[in-house]
């Protein structure tokens, strides 16, 4: 009986001290709210977004929330949390910066919750010198399991904060001036709801029940009073031969204990898997290089770049025989034409003579719709407003897609950022381009 108590007091110790942790699937779905305070916006449409912001500590009770704010850099302000202390810091944020770096802003929000949330988006979803792009913000955040809640802000491009929407599972809640606290804190809700069942659909199961306790042995009946003490001695030497017996045969079957080195001549060698990038975390290439880094860096490099205004590029014509036909052949003998070459491009629009211009050594150049924006405008409008960039690096042309809608393609294939190889045609709508290399006369 004893034993049978002491069994019980042990396997209860042993269950709690095994118990797991209370698991990440029941823990609360935080909420992000990134704000915008670029310039971009107006005094009183930044003050409108912090009162929505400041109502929805009453609308979702027992949710964690934090605060972001983004002009010329993202920063976390609140991490997610007591909703009091972004109400208190809402009171300190006003416009500044000059750009808009919304794409970095969506990616620090992502990395915040790393764990899945809702990243409230309020913003007039225009971007200016980040070094990210719309697709990597946008994989980042489905990888994470952040679904965006977008709200116009302004004069906002509605469509991009839908697509957002759409591609993070999340929801477009509509025009600030349209919508309160409320209606914001019912879409959340829904959110949150929808996070929290993916969580517990991901979890691991509970781990199984620990088996019940085997009864104690029960221990043999005590020998009848009356036995001789021959009798005892008797049994007593009988039971010992049994046991002897029975441990030589057990000695006798037990097997050979294998030789280690014999183990190790049937271990396979291991297999080194991919390094990852110290940044990113992807594998490298062979040559040791991440080309997400690279190419994320070579992009902000060539969005940094200055760019030709509008109505400065030079047309040119390639045909230079007519100009040295002209010269008198004494003349033609005396002198030595010096020639050099320079970078031109190619416009080919439909009903028009292909145009041929002049690239600058060092300066991009920004293609689309907008004529005040653009180095060159058509009136094409399956061209987005800022569609493309051509710009010089390091001595070589690069081709850069500006969140395009309807993309740009080199060879039939989409391309984000491509090298430009001179005869190569790429295409942008409805026009066709390519870059050449030109002979140029420097008399």
């Amino acid at each position: 009986m004893l034993l049978s108590r002491l069994s019980l007091v042990l396997l209860a110790l042993s269950v709690l001290a095994f118990s797991p942790p209370a698991r990440a699937a029941d823990e609360p779905v935080p909420l992000l709210v990134a704000l915008d305070s670029s310039r971009s916006l107006r005094a009183a449409e930044l003050t409108r977004a912090r009162d929505l912001v400041a109502g929805l500590g009453r609308q979702l009770p027992g949710t964690p929330i934090g605060l972001l704010t983004f002009d010329d850099e993202a920063r976390i302000v609140v991490p997610p949390g007591d909703p009091a202390r972004v109400v208190d810091a809402l009171e300190a944020v006003e416009l500044a910066g000059r750009y808009t770096v919304l794409h970095d802003a969506l990616v620090l929000g992502a990395r915040t919750l790393a764990n899945g949330g809702v990243l409230l988006l309020l913003t007039d979803a225009l971007d200016e010198n980040s070094a990210t792009t719309f697709e990597d913000a946008a994989r980042l955040a489905t990888e994470h399991g952040v679904r965006v809640l977008a709200v116009a802000v302004g004069r906002a491009d509605e469509r991009t904060l839908r697509r957002l929407a759409l591609l993070t599972s999340g929801a477009y809640a509509g025009r600030l001036e349209a919508i309160g606290p409320e209606q914001v804190g019912v879409e959340a809700e829904g959110l949150t709801t929808a996070i929290a069942g993916a969580r517990r659909a991901a979890a691991p199961p509970p781990p199984p029940p620990a088996p019940a306790p085997e009864p104690a042995p029960v221990p043999p009946p005590a020998p009848a009073a009356g036995l001789p003490p021959l009798a005892w001695l008797g049994l007593a030497l009988l039971l010992a031969a049994l046991a002897a017996g029975v441990g030589y045969l057990l000695a006798r079957r037990r097997p050979e204990p294998i030789r280690e080195e014999t183990l190790t001549d049937f271990r396979p060698d291991p297999v080194p898997g991919p390094t990852p990038c110290p940044r990113c975390d992807r594998p490298l290439a062979a040559n040791g290089v991440c080309s997400f880094c690279h190419d994320t860096e070579l992009a902000a490099q060539l969005r940094a770049r200055a760019v030709v205004p509008p109505g400065q590029l030079l047309e040119i014509s390639l045909d230079d025989t007519a100009s040295f036909s002209r010269i008198p052949f004494s003349e033609a003998i005396e002198k030595t034409f010096v020639l050099a070459e320079e970078t031109v491009l190619v416009v080919r629009e439909p009903g028009r003579d292909p145009r041929t211009l002049r690239l600058p050594p060092e300066r991009a150049i920004s293609v689309g719709r907008d004529r005040q924006q653009n180095t060159l405008a058509f009136a094409d409008p399956t061209l987005s407003s800022q569609h493309f960039r051509v710009a010089p690096q390091d001595g070589i042309w690069y081709l850069l897609d500006q969140n395009s809608t309807n993309g740009l393609f080199v060879g039939g294939e989409r391309v984000h950022l491509a090298r430009l190889r001179p005869g190569e045609p790429f295409r942008a709508g409805q026009l066709e381009f390519e870059l050449q290399v030109h002979q140029q006369s420097l008399n």
